[in-house]
């Protein structure tokens, strides 16, 4: 693959700028079915202003979905809450969610090449809309789709994108659900879960709505993606090959994992070549990383060297000492 070859569309930060563009019909396309599954779904009901209340303010998010290779998949549309506009104590409390460490991917990949397990991905459907609101929010009508006159405002039955506690009310969801069917917490990744009958072993890496199943027994897999499925409205994604813009492969017992994607949307997104086209990563091979070599060589770093170290220390190994 050339990576000269690969560009990356520029996605439209607005609606006015979404609908004037090249691809238009599609993001109108896009917007029309996400705001159709939250109507059928009862993500809300309108409703007056309660007095002394303040409606948080919303927005789309348009978002171009890419393959391993840089291709255009789909075009994707989320409305999202604006949770910057909630107020503390009124319309949400806690917010803290874990997501899984990097270092703990990279156990399990490790385990998976060494032990010859079993390695699938799943994805949750719209998983926020799964998480328990304990808070009475509303929320302004989203631009484009108001309904009977704009003095009325979406009050909230089920979570939303952005909303501050949605992801700790579908992290709390999960959580309590794989705890039912036997899964451990480990305490030292909140996002990873273990499970071990007899000789089969089984971990599940969560980061927010992606799920990593590793398993040494196949049967077993399946059951517990069965269990899945009768509880949320899952994508089976098969055996791993496309996780945190890191695409993994897999030969026999040996598995290699690499994150050309990422660096190729940092490059094009950053232009880090003289003559402003995607080129060479500005670090140099084995170039000693972290920030004393930095500081030592007097060398600060940019947002694009950053992205790169953060690339290069993910995928590529290190020498101890």
């Amino acid at each position: 693959m050339e990576r000269a070859t690969i560009a990356f569309s520029k996605e439209p930060q607005t609606v006015e700028e979404a609908l004037n563009g090249k691809d238009a019909k599609k993001w109108e396309t896009a917007m029309e079915e996400e705001y159709n599954f939250l109507i059928v779904n009862n993500t809300w009901s309108l409703v007056p202003l309660p007095k002394g209340r303040k409606p948080i303010s919303c927005k789309w998010v348009f978002k171009i979905k890419h393959g391993v290779h840089g291709e255009v998949e789909r075009y994707k549309v989320r409305h999202v809450a604006r949770g910057f506009t909630q107020t503390f104590g009124v319309d949400y409390n806690e917010t803290f969610a874990p997501v899984a460490k990097f270092m703990s991917i990279c156990c399990i990949l490790a385990l998976v090449a060494m032990e010859d397990m079993e390695i699938h991905q799943m994805e949750v459907k719209t998983a926020f809309f799964n998480g328990d609101l304990e808070e009475e929010i509303y929320m302004e009508q989203p631009e484009g789709f108001t309904q009977e006159g704009e003095h009325l405002v979406c009050k909230f039955h089920k979570s939303l994108y952005r909303l501050k506690q949605s992801p700790r009310a579908w992290n709390q969801k999960l959580d309590a659900f794989l705890k039912n069917i036997e899964f451990l917490r480990s305490d030292a990744d909140l996002s990873l879960y273990v499970a071990q009958v007899g000789d089969v072993k089984f971990f599940i890496v969560v980061y927010v709505d992606d799920l990593i199943l590793v398993c040494n027994n196949k049967d077993n897999l399946l059951q517990v993606k069965q269990e899945l499925f009768r509880k949320f409205k899952m994508k089976d994604l098969s055996d791993l090959h496309f996780f945190f813009s890191m695409e993994v492969e897999r030969d026999c017992a040996q598995l290699t994992h690499s994150q050309l994607l990422a660096r190729l949307k940092s490059e094009s997104k950053y232009k880090t070549t003289e003559g402003g086209g995607v080129g060479a990563c500005p670090l140099a091979h084995n170039t000693l990383r972290g920030r004393r070599a930095c500081w030592n060589s007097g060398m600060g770093l940019g947002r694009v060297d950053k992205l790169h170290l953060l690339t290069q220390a993910c995928t590529q190994p290190t020498q101890g000492g």
